[in-house]
This record gives structure tokens, sequence and C-alpha cells, in this order.
């Protein structure tokens, strides 16, 4: 691969800026309500697994990219991940007044850690994605949590659904 077409942070972060940009013209704040929301921290490896290895009764070999505690991330493992695109969505948000932001890593973790349980679940389907079956109230307190409802609140009448 030459030096033109090779893959690093600094030639993507421009094109993800360009083509949301484009995006977000294209679809047009001024008439619609557009939020944009940054990754989930995310754990290494097959997080379920685990889960399983670390918490069941059953005798498992540890993955070895499993974490040494299954319910926390290394915060600074997160940051360092995620803080390259929620600048570039932070300066969208900062660039077209009306559009709401959320940054998911920067609500979900503390100084050292980003927890793994919420009201005694664990949150994570895989390495990507939070699990779909949560209860509704771990579900409600993930979403207070992100800042989901001020995202959502809005004062046009014709979005009063998303309320």
């Amino acid at each position: 691969m030459d030096k033109e077409s090779e893959r690093s942070e600094k030639r993507g972060l421009p094109i993800l800026a360009n083509a949301m940009e484009a995006l977000i013209s294209e679809i047009d704040p001024r008439t619609h309500q557009i939020i944009l929301i940054g990754q989930v921290p995310a754990p290494n490896g097959a997080p379920l697994a685990c889960v399983l290895a670390e918490r069941s009764q059953l005798f498992r070999r540890q993955d070895p990219s499993c974490p040494i505690a299954s319910d926390r991330l290394d915060a600074d493992r997160i940051r360092s991940h995620s803080t390259p695109t929620n600048g570039v969505l932070a300066r969208l948000g900062n660039q077209f007044p009306t559009i709401r932001v959320v940054l998911p890593s920067t609500k979900m973790c503390g100084d050292r850690w980003c927890p793994t349980y919420v009201n005694g679940e664990y949150i994570y389907r895989d390495n990507s994605h939070i699990r779909r079956n949560l209860k509704p109230e771990t579900q409600r307190a993930i979403a207070v949590w992100l800042g989901l409802p001020d995202a959502l609140a809005t004062s046009r009448p014709e979005n009063a659904l998303l309320r």
C-alpha cells in the first residue's frame, strides 16, 4: 500500500468530517432534528465469554484478551480510542448549532473506569454493542446516563412525539 492510500487516523478524520458535513447539509438541520451519537465504550475481545469465565461455576479457560475484571473498562484506553472521533462530532455540533451531540464515552466513563454493569446487568452483547434484552429499567437508566432524554427534548412542535 502506498503512502497516499494508507489508512490512518490523520487521513481518516478529515474524510469523516467532510462526509458527515455533507450528509448533515443534505438532511438539513434547519428542518430536521439531528442527533449525532458517538461510539459506546467497547470492551476488548469477547466480553460475554470473559464474564462467563470469570463469574460462572463452570471451569473455563480465560481468554488472554479478557480484562482483569469484567466489571469495568480502562477509561484511558476508551478515551484514547474515542477522543479523535468525539472531536469531529463535537466540532460538527458547534458548526451546526441545532444539532445535538451525545458522546457516550464521556458520559459512561469516570476518571479511571467505565462500568460494564448497570442495575446488576452486564450491558454488553459483544465488543461493539450494548445488549438489546436489558430490563426496561436498565434501558432507561442507560438512556438517562447518556443524556438521551435531554438530546431528544426539543421545542419544535412537529417533534413533540420525541419528548
